[in-house]
């Protein structure tokens, strides 16, 4: 499996766990089958974006840049998340579900931006 596909996998089995979590009515049911797509959703994309990361940057040239880059974005993920964490209480307190929305379009956000490969430098 290509790790585009693999990626796309992830981020759709994610959108989905959160549109079944909007959607629970049934505790144990419902959110165990939500956990278990957002498990799978993980597990699809561990390491495929680390992976696109490094090959990009060894066709342009730039290897030796892997951890720089790589500790950027793991920075900026870490950021988002401290972010999401207090925007997530504020929403909440608007809606309930409305927490899960945005996370929703956020996936929906990230499906739309291609993955694109660099071309090689001639």
């Amino acid at each position: 499996m290509s790790r585009k596909l693999s990626l796309t996998l992830s981020t759709l089995l994610h959108a989905i766990a959160m549109i079944i979590y909007i959607c629970a009515t049934d505790f144990l049911y419902h959110l165990a089958v939500a956990e278990a797509l957002f498990g799978l959703g993980s597990t699809f994309g561990s390491g495929a974006d680390s992976a696109i990361l490094y090959e990009s940057l060894d066709r342009t040239g730039r290897k030796n840049d892997y951890t720089r880059v790589e500790g950027r974005a793991a920075s900026l993920s870490f950021a988002g998340q401290a972010i999401g964490c207090v925007a997530s209480n504020w929403l909440y307190v608007i809606d309930p579900d409305l927490p899960f929305r945005v996370q929703c379009g956020l996936y929906a956000g990230r499906h739309s931006c291609p993955v694109a490969s660099p071309r090689t430098p001639t």
